[in-house]
């Protein structure tokens, strides 16, 4: 049986709570200090006299109205005289020729003369009539400005208008990039003439692109004098006019104006009263101490176990099932296993280019392909095989194959091979093909697979991106 526990001891008594501090007294408030008196307002100055009105001057005598003399008599109206003959027309002006043309995008950058279109956008060329045009009617060319355009900063063009294959004086030059004009020279073009533009690079270098634009038109010419207009007959005279009457009196001069009244002076502003002093604030109370916390009591000792009691009677048979017996202990571990193999990763063998063979018999390439690899005791391998190939003989065809190296190994063979055979009357057909093959029986250790290839009738077989890839276990 299991004894009594022990009664708990008793808590100790709490502290008294040490009583609060007194608060101080408040500070008494200053008295409010007295309103300063406000300033009496000075009196205003007195206002000045005004000044007095001048006199005004007298009135000077209107002068007495003359008599209005007498109107002249008119004078007779002269004859209209006769109207002039009318002057000589003046000659048809020539008109002015206007145009704009370009290069249209094609390379002016040589030094061979080429020649482009005053009139549109023509690809220039070396022929000396490339983009004439055939003026109908006779016309002024002048007022010529280019514009290029280049990747250097260094070559100097030279555009001239041409008049039937002929350079004319209409001319200038331009560096990339830039413009020019020539506005001082004028060629008159009769009709029937025809009219193109040459360009021809005269320094710098070749090795870059230049386009160009260009504007032909000038100023229209001054009109024609008007012809003389005839002479106008004589005016008749006008009769003399009257008279004036008498002069008109001189006006008196203005009075002077007044002087202005002095203003009396703005009186003082009476001084602010000063503000009385703040009272000070009462200090406030200490806060009395914290009492002290009692003694916790010490705990009641652990009552001892009672004794076990005696086993009871043996059930009668067919009875009720006991209870189950505790668990057995855990038995040893056993020992840890042997370490398996380690995990194996495929190595491979890729050639890109494309290489060939005549032979019939298994054989390496210019770039031989191998890999070499550990197998484990298991003897196993994965070998996989990839490639395109092609054979343009009719009925002719390629084989990709393998061979192992060590105990366990093999040359290479069609019954491991990826293999496209030839047809009959069809060439020239590329494939591209894999295969994979699980090799087993090999001793542990180190093998090198090597990859073979043949033609299998005969022909050129190609090979190109092949690969071998394998994998040991």
């Amino acid at each position: 049986m299991t004894g009594a526990t022990g009664a708990a001891g008793a808590d100790g008594a709490t502290g008294a709570t040490g009583a609060a501090g007194t608060n101080g007294a408040d500070g008494a408030t200053g008295a409010q200090g007295p309103q300063g008196l406000v300033g009496a307002t000075g009196a205003p100055g007195p206002q000045g006299a005004t000044g007095a009105q001048g006199s005004a001057g007298a009135a000077g005598s209107a002068g007495a109205q003359g008599s209005t003399g007498a109107t002249g008599a008119a004078g007779t109206a002269g004859a209209n005289g006769a109207t002039g003959a009318n002057g000589a027309t003046g000659a048809t002006g020539v008109g002015v020729f206007t145009a704009s043309g370009d290069s249209n995008g094609s390379n002016i950058n040589s030094t061979t003369t080429q020649y482009g279109s005053a009139t549109g956008s023509l690809n220039v060329s070396t022929t000396n009539t490339n983009g004439q045009v055939t003026l109908l009617a006779p016309m002024l060319v002048t007022g010529f400005t280019v514009q290029t355009t280049s990747t250097s900063t260094t070559n100097t063009y030279t555009f001239t208008v041409r008049d039937n294959t002929n350079a004319t004086t209409i001319t200038c030059a331009a560096t990339s990039n830039s413009s020019c004009s020539d506005s001082t020279h004028s060629v008159l073009f009769a009709a029937g003439d025809k009219i193109n533009i040459s360009m021809v690079r005269s320094g710098g270098f070749s090795g870059t692109s230049a386009t160009a634009t260009w504007t032909l038109g000038g100023t229209v010419g001054p009109q024609g004098d008007t012809g003389v207009t005839g002479a106008t007959g004589l005016q008749g005279v006008t009769g003399p006019q009257g008279s004036p009457g008498g002069a008109t009196g001189v006006t008196g001069a203005t009075g002077p104006q007044g002087n202005q009244g002095v203003q009396g002076n703005t009186g003082a502003t009476g001084s602010q009263g000063i503000q009385g002093p703040q009272g000070n604030t009462g200090l406030t109370g200490a806060v009395g101490a914290t009492g002290l916390t009692g003694a916790t009591g010490t705990a009641g000792g652990q009552g001892s176990t009672g004794a076990t009691g005696p086993q009871g009677p043996a059930g009668t048979p067919g009875g009720a099932t006991g209870a189950t017996g505790q668990a057995g202990t855990n038995g040893t571990n056993g020992a840890t296993g042997a370490t398996g193999p380690p995990a194996s990763l495929p190595v491979a063998s890729a050639v890109a280019t494309s290489e060939n063979t005549t032979n019939t018999s298994y054989v390496g390439l210019t770039t031989a392909q191998a890999v070499t690899v550990t197998v484990s005791a298991t003897g196993t391998a994965m070998v996989n095989l990839t490639t395109n190939m092609i054979n343009p003989t009719s009925a002719d065809g390629c084989a990709m194959a393998f061979s192992v190296s060590g105990t366990g190994g093999f040359s290479s063979a069609d019954t491991r091979s990826i293999l496209l055979q030839g047809t009959t009357g069809i060439t020239g057909v590329g494939v591209r093909m894999g295969g994979a093959w699980l090799v087993t029986g090999l001793s542990a250790g180190s093998h090198t697979f090597t990859a073979q290839f043949r033609a299998v009738a005969g022909g050129t077989c190609t090979f190109a991106d092949r690969n071998i890839i394998v994998t040991p276990y």
